[in-house]
C-alpha cells in the first residue's frame, strides 16, 4: 500500500484534478484505518464530483470513525439524496442515532428500511425494542409478533413478548413465552431479565393479597431468574 501511495501521489502532482486518483487513493487510506487523510481525499473527490453518492457515503463511514457524528450524519443525507433507495446510507443513519438515542428519528428510518424490505427480522425486532423503551407496549407487541410470524424461533422475540404479557398480569402466558425463549437460547439475556422482572411483579401483588407463602415462593423465583 506504501508504494500505491507513493504512485498517487506523483500522478496527483502531475494532475490535482485526477479523480480517479483521489478516489483510489481515499480508498486505500480508509483501508488501512487512516482516517484523517483518508478523508482530505474524499473532500478532493467531492470537490471535483460533488454527485458521487459513493464518496459521501464512503466519507460518512470516516466521519463516524473519527467521532463526528452530526458530520456523518449529514454526509450519509447527502448520499441519500443522489440515490434515494440506497439502504446503505439509511442504516448508517440508524446505527449513529442509535448511539445518540434519537429514538423517534430512529423510528422514522426503520419504517422507512421496512418499506424496502417488510421481511427485515434484524429491524422488526430493533423497532420493537425501541416502542418498548419508550413505553408503547402495544405498537412493540405487534412488532415482535411480526418477527415471530417471519421467525417463530427468534428467542428475543419471544423473552420481550413474554416479558409485556407478564407486566401486564397476565402471568401464566407470560412466562410460559419466557421459558419457550429460554428453550430456544438458554442465553438470553431478555428471556432472564423478563423472567426475573415478571416473578418480582407477581410476587408483589402476592404480598398485597396477603399471601405471603406464594409471594415468598414468586420471589424466590425472581431471585434464581
Amino acid at each position: 500500500y506504501d508504494k500505491a501511495l507513493e504512485a498517487y501521489a506523483s500522478i496527483l502532482k502531475g494532475g490535482p484534478d485526477n479523480l480517479k486518483a483521489w478516489y483510489d487513493k481515499a480508498s486505500i487510506h480508509l483501508k488501512l484505518e487512516q482516517y484523517n487523510p483518508a478523508l482530505e481525499a474524499y473532500e478532493k473527490v467531492l470537490e471535483l464530483e460533488p454527485g458521487n453518492a459513493k464518496a459521501w457515503f464512503e466519507k460518512g463511514s470516516v466521519l463516524v470513525n473519527l467521532g463526528r457524528l452530526d458530520e456523518a450524519l449529514l454526509a450519509f443525507d447527502k448520499a441519500l439524496e443522489i440515490e434515494p433507495d440506497n439502504i446503505k446510507p439509511l442504516s448508517e443513519k440508524a446505527r449513529i442515532l442509535k448511539e445518540l438515542k434519537k429514538d423517534s428519528e430512529i423510528l422514522e428510518i426503520y419504517d422507512k428500511l421496512l418499506e424496502k424490505d417488510s421481511k427485515n427480522v434484524k429491524v422488526w425486532f430493533e423497532r420493537g425494542m425501541i416502542l418498548q423503551n419508550l413505553g408503547k407496549d402495544t405498537d412493540a407487541l405487534m412488532a415482535y409478533n411480526r418477527v415471530l410470524e417471519l421467525d417463530p424461533g427468534h428467542a428475543d422475540a419471544l423473552a420481550r413478548k413474554g416479558m409485556i404479557t407478564g407486566m401486564r398480569r397476565q402471568y401464566a402466558d407470560g412466562l410460559a413465552l419466557l421459558e419457550k425463549a429460554l428453550e430456544k437460547n438458554p442465553a438470553s439475556w431478555n428471556a432472564w431479565f423478563g423472567k426475573g422482572a415478571v416473578w418480582k411483579l407477581k410476587g408483589m401483588d402476592l404480598v398485597a393479597l396477603d399471601r405471603r407463602y406464594d409471594a415468598k415462593k414468586a420471589f424466590d423465583n425472581a431471585l434464581r431468574a
